[in-house]
Order: C-alpha cells, then sequence, then structure tokens
C-alpha cells in the first residue's frame, strides 16, 4: 500500500508543479471569463436607442390624441410635412418620425431603435385603427377589437414518460443536462489522455522496468488511475472556484441569474446522479485509457491508440444532445443500457423523463459491474503490456500482452 501511495503522490505532484497544468488552467479561466463577460460587452456595443418623442406627418388631431394615449413615455408632435419632420429628426428635437399612408406605415430614425418601441408604436397604430374604423362602423372599439382578436391555441403532448416540469424547470434541466454532458466529455477526454500519457512516457524512456520491478503493475495501474483523479479533481475544484468568482463580480444580472434558476430548480437527487454517473464514466474510460497507454511503446503513437475511445465518446456526446430533444425515443433508451454510453444517456432520461428506481439501478449495475470487469480484465494485461515494447497494431498488441501476462 505504501508503495502505491507514493506512485500517486509522483503522479499528482509532477501533474501539478508541470507548466502544462499551469498554461492549461490558465486558459481555461481566460475562456471562461471570455465567455461569462462577452455577451454583456456585445450587448451593450449593440446597445439600441429608446425613443423618446415622435413626429406624425399630416394626421388629424383624433389620431395624434391617440398615439400619445397609447404610448407610454413617448410625446407626440403632429406635423404637416415630411420636410418639417426630418429637420426635427436632424435637429434631435425628436427620435423618429411616423409616416402614415393608407397601405403602408413607415417609422423613420437616424438610428438603430429599440425593438420593444417599434412594437409599442405598432401597437399604438392597432389601436388607432380600430377606434377610426369602429366609429365609421358605429360600432364600440371594444367588441371591434374583440372581433378582431385572434384566437389562441395551445398545444400539449400527453407523454406520460416525461416529468411534470414547469417551463422554468424543464429549461433548468436542460441546462444543467447539456453542462454536464460537456463536463463529462471533456473530464473523460482530457484527463484519460493524460492517463495514457502517462503510462506511455514511462514506457519510452524505459523507466517502467524499474518502476515494475520495485512495486507491483497492479500497483502501478491503480497509482496512475487515482493520481490523474486527484489532479482532475484540483483542476475542476480552481474552475469552480474561480469561475464563481468570475460571474459573482463579472457576470451580468441574466448570466447570475440563469445559474442560479439553474442550481435551485434542479433537484438534489439529480445532482448526486450527476456525481455517480461523473465517476462512473471517468472510471471505466480512465481503465481503458490506461490500458492502451500500457499499449503504447512510442509516445508520438499514443493519438492512433486512444481514437477508438474519442469517436465512442464522441458518439456518446452527439447522442445525448439529441437525447435532450426526445428523451424517451428507442435509441436513447437502449444506449442508456450500454456502459459505454451509459454515463451520458442514462443522465439525460433520469434528468428529464419519470424514470423508474428498477431501470436506474439496472444500468447503475450494468456500468458498475462493467467497471469491474474491466478494471479486472485490465489488470491482467496490464501485467504484461506495461513490458511490451513492440510497434504493433492495436490487436497485435493486445494479443502479445496476454501471451505476456498468461507467463507470469
Amino acid at each position: 500500500m505504501h508503495k502505491f501511495w507514493v506512485l500517486v503522490s509522483q503522479t499528482y505532484k509532477s501533474k501539478i508543479k508541470s507548466k502544462a497544468f499551469a498554461w492549461t488552467t490558465l486558459f481555461t479561466i481566460l475562456i471562461m471569463f471570455a465567455g461569462v463577460t462577452l455577451p454583456d460587452l456585445l450587448n451593450k456595443l449593440n446597445e439600441k436607442e429608446d425613443i423618446a418623442s415622435i413626429a406624425v406627418v399630416g394626421t388629424t388631431s383624433e389620431v395624434k390624441d391617440s398615439l400619445e394615449a397609447n404610448l407610454e413615455g413617448i410625446s407626440v408632435e403632429a406635423v404637416n410635412k415630411k420636410e418639417e419632420a426630418e429637420d426635427l429628426l436632424h435637429s434631435e428635437k425628436v427620435s423618429g418620425y411616423l409616416e402614415m399612408n393608407d397601405d403602408r406605415n413607415i417609422l423613420k430614425t437616424k438610428n438603430p431603435v429599440n425593438p420593444e418601441n417599434v412594437q409599442m408604436v405598432a401597437q399604438a397604430l392597432q389601436i388607432s385603427q380600430v377606434q377610426t374604423v369602429s366609429s365609421n362602423l358605429n360600432v364600440s372599439g371594444t367588441e371591434l377589437q374583440s372581433a378582431l382578436t385572434s384566437v389562441p391555441l395551445e398545444t400539449e403532448v400527453i407523454n406520460n414518460a416525461k416529468k411534470s416540469l414547469s417551463e422554468k424547470e424543464q429549461n433548468a434541466a436542460e441546462n444543467m443536462a447539456i453542462g454536464i454532458l460537456f463536463l463529462l466529455y471533456t473530464f473523460v477526454t482530457l484527463y484519460g489522455m493524460m492517463i495514457a500519457m502517462e503510462i506511455a512516457k514511462e514506457k519510452g524512456s524505459r523507466i517502467m522496468e524499474v518502476i515494475i520491478s520495485s512495486s507491483s503493475a497492479t500497483a502501478h495501474f491503480f497509482g496512475k488511475l487515482v493520481g490523474v483523479f486527484l489532479i482532475s479533481l484540483t483542476q475542476l475544484g480552481l474552475f469552480g472556484l474561480l469561475g464563481s468568482l468570475i460571474i459573482k463580480y463579472f457576470g451580468s444580472d441574466e448570466v447570475q441569474s440563469l445559474i442560479i434558476e439553474t442550481v435551485q430548480s434542479v433537484s438534489l437527487s439529480v445532482w448526486i446522479y450527476a456525481l455517480v454517473f461523473s465517476v462512473l464514466g471517468y472510471l471505466f474510460y480512465g481503465i481503458l485509457a490506461a490500458f492502451i497507454g500500457s499499449l503504447v511503446s512510442k509516445v508520438e503513437d499514443i493519438n492512433n491508440y486512444m481514437s477508438p475511445i474519442s469517436y465512442v465518446l464522441m458518439i456518446a456526446l452527439l447522442g445525448a444532445l439529441v437525447g435532450i430533444s426526445s428523451p424517451s425515443s428507442i435509441l436513447i433508451t437502449i444506449g442508456s443500457y450500454i456502459p459505454f454510453f451509459t454515463p451520458m444517456l442514462m443522465f439525460i432520461r433520469i434528468s428529464l423523463l419519470e424514470t423508474s428506481n428498477i431501470e436506474i439501478i439496472l444500468s447503475l449495475l450494468l456500468l458498475g459491474g462493467s467497471v469491474i470487469a474491466l478494471m479486472a480484465l485490465c489488470v491482467r494485461f496490464y501485467q504484461g503490456s506495461v513490458l511490451l515494447y513492440s510497434s504493433q497494431s492495436l490487436f497485435k498488441s493486445i494479443k502479445s500482452a496476454w501471451k505476456l501476462a498468461a507467463e507470469k
């Protein structure tokens, strides 16, 4: 056990003190800072003007009074000619002027204006038109407005599998699901590659033979796995701490309210499942990455050997993103019981569907059992693969590693 913790400590300290760890952490923090502050900055740069006053060309006093009554916070001035309105606009005495014709109405301004103000003017024009027509037809404006109002129609899909969530809770569940998916994908991809690189680097420098002679292959296998896991917790902890400070002091009100609503609207059980599936997903793919790293003779070949895992992870991520829009589809249901896809797809189902406890327990048993079986198999292979230095294809390397392990 002492040798195991020595390997864990050596792996952890060497990575924490490396320049790559510092640069990766700094670069990620900068991306987080840009992601939080850039939308608010762009909104300020593209901020549109509010309409304070308008001039109306060639209209009656009744229409002018009607517009003024329905334009809250916007003053209305009537002018006889278009030229007068243009002079008022260019001298900045009005924010814009309105040309009213039988077939079209045009609001002209010097700069882009707030769409809400434009909508307000359009509604005021609609009300004014209803009042004019109603007086000509000798019908009350309320009756005519009621006759012209569109009939609302709502749609509701009856699906017993879907959770009974409010729109706010549904959005929060989807936001959390997307966040966990990308976190898990990055977590497994980045740190899985780190595990494989650590082992491949030691093999390439031939230091592996010294390590294995002083400790067992099993201790080395789990030492690397646990060491990189602690590194990932350290880095993710830094991301969480610094990210929360960035959001608190630099994030816009919209970003802060979105995060608060997401955290408060998602149940505690979903957070627990997110943690459980993240850890099991890391173990499943981390064990595979450690095994593949032990098969590589040169660090330069690591990307080729890791390609199958990368493709599977990409398929899992894409499937999960599709599953957010249709979580009850048969493909998502089947995929949630396949260990390669379970961490992502079953979490989607738990977040958005009324998933029974039996289904959740079954998926956890399949994933947990696969982790244990894969661990036992890879440890057995690992005893031969770490001492394998020939450059072969992936499948030939596995075959050779099994022969070496069988001789031990």
